[in-house]
């Protein structure tokens, strides 16, 4: 939709009287409008973030991130698509290992190197690995909560893409078999 100066609202935009407008003067053209968009969780074309701008965080706010900070408001978005995108699991996973690593060459550097501790802390990876990937989804939800997301924004959006993926699945099965 274009107004009349030209310009061009985002899609999925609506508008209505905003909440401070007395209801006296909510008359057609004669209160303020809020634009309300819900662009963030359309899903009804393209990928699930379409149009949305994400700015990722460069490797030290990234490590503070990995280590459970939060990230300035500016990364809102990505941090939705870090925990929604096709690869979250992986996105947890090497997280997890970022959080491992300095306790890990803390130990290798107390014990020595020797089979024993190599073992050691093979088995103390697999173990923290195994808790971490318990807890995985109560871990993102978690991190969606800091930035003001509702509590199960994350799983609504995993199920949201892959229902658009067996759609599209079924879609090729059906329309795009013979062609």
């Amino acid at each position: 939709m274009v107004s009349k100066l030209g310009f061009r609202w985002p899609r999925g935009a609506f508008f209505y009287p905003s909440a401070d407008t007395p209801t006296s003067s909510r008359r057609a053209g004669a209160s303020p409008l809020c634009i309300v968009t819900f662009s963030r969780l359309s899903l009804t074309s393209g990928p699930i973030l379409d149009g949305v701008h994400r700015q990722r965080p460069g490797p030290l706010w990234w490590t503070w991130y990995a280590f459970g900070g939060k990230l300035p408001d500016r990364h809102r978005e990505w941090v939705l698509n870090d925990v929604t995108c096709r690869t979250w699991w992986l996105r947890h996973v090497a997280r997890s290992l970022v959080q491992l690593a300095p306790v890990a060459a803390l130990l290798l550097v107390v014990l020595g190197p020797g089979w024993i501790t190599y073992l050691g802390l093979a088995a103390g990876t697999i173990l923290a690995l195994i808790y971490s990937v318990a807890y995985i989804e109560e871990t993102g939800e978690h991190r969606l909560g800091k930035y003001g997301y509702p509590v199960g924004t994350g799983r609504e959006m995993r199920a949201r893409r892959g229902r658009r993926v067996a759609d599209q699945e079924h879609y090729n099965a059906t329309y795009r078999s013979g062609a």
